[in-house]
């Protein structure tokens, strides 16, 4: 085991990134692995970052490597941690087949997004399928848009929605287990509930344009949000 560092990052995105640049300006040991996958691989812009709003993902994460070249204690490697073990004085971590040794470990590898299993979803994700309405609801500002959960869930994101637009319908794909108080809450707010399985999503070239129900009606979209869960990243 011929490395050691005072700090292993693992995750190579903003959080990952970030984390490398305060530490490698206070002259810390640093080794950041990354295996290049991040949460908005689908996105085609990232907002609410000052400064670089609208800017690609890809781009920023460009610009933050380039603005660590100064600072030579900080290594960046393309790999995946398959292991953490603690050892005496700190942990040994396993990184594609290699040891090595840090003081601490800081994982920034985020969380994974529960798509929901819809036909015709994954090629709409990123472009008019999203999870963040403060990241994406500006660019379907006024626009037909649908709410995708069930209970709390899918009633506080209907409820967050309706600051974009106010033509909302949240669709529960089968029965919503909403409460009465929260029927009562949508009603009040204008938002429309379908409780019908949802059969397919139609779109083209990434845009969102019918959401076909089970029973044959189509519901014309431009958008939709879904709240159904996240899991962490274990590894990077």
């Amino acid at each position: 085991m011929k490395d050691q560092y005072e700090t292993v990052i693992i995750g190579g995105g903003p959080a990952g990134l970030n984390a490398a640049l305060v530490l490698g300006r206070c002259r810390r040991k640093i080794l950041l692995c990354d295996t290049g996958h991040y949460r908005n691989k689908s996105s085609q812009a990232l907002h609410c970052f000052m400064s670089r709003d609208g800017i690609a993902p890809k781009k920023l994460l460009a610009l933050a490597r380039k603005q660590l070249q100064p600072y030579a204690s900080v290594q960046i490697v393309e790999a995946k941690v398959a292991r953490i073990e603690r050892g005496e004085r700190g942990f040994i971590l396993t990184k594609g087949g290699e040891a090595v040794r840090a003081q601490t470990v800081l994982v920034a590898t985020g969380v994974v997004d529960e798509l929901p299993a819809i036909d015709g979803i994954r090629s709409l994700f990123g472009r008019s399928v999203h999870v963040c309405p403060y990241c994406d609801g500006w660019e379907h500002r006024d626009a037909p848009v649908a709410a995708y959960g069930k209970a709390g869930q899918g009633v506080g994101l209907a409820l967050l929605l309706r600051q974009w637009t106010h033509d909302l319908v949240l669709c529960t794909n089968g029965p919503g287990e909403l409460e009465e108080q929260d029927r009562t809450k949508l009603r009040a707010r204008g938002i429309d509930i379908c409780e019908e399985r949802i059969s397919r999503l139609e779109g083209e070239g990434g845009c969102l344009r019918n959401v076909v129900f089970a029973d044959g009606r189509i519901l014309p979209r431009r958008a939709l949000f879904f709240n159904t869960g996240q899991h962490p990243l274990q590894t990077a």
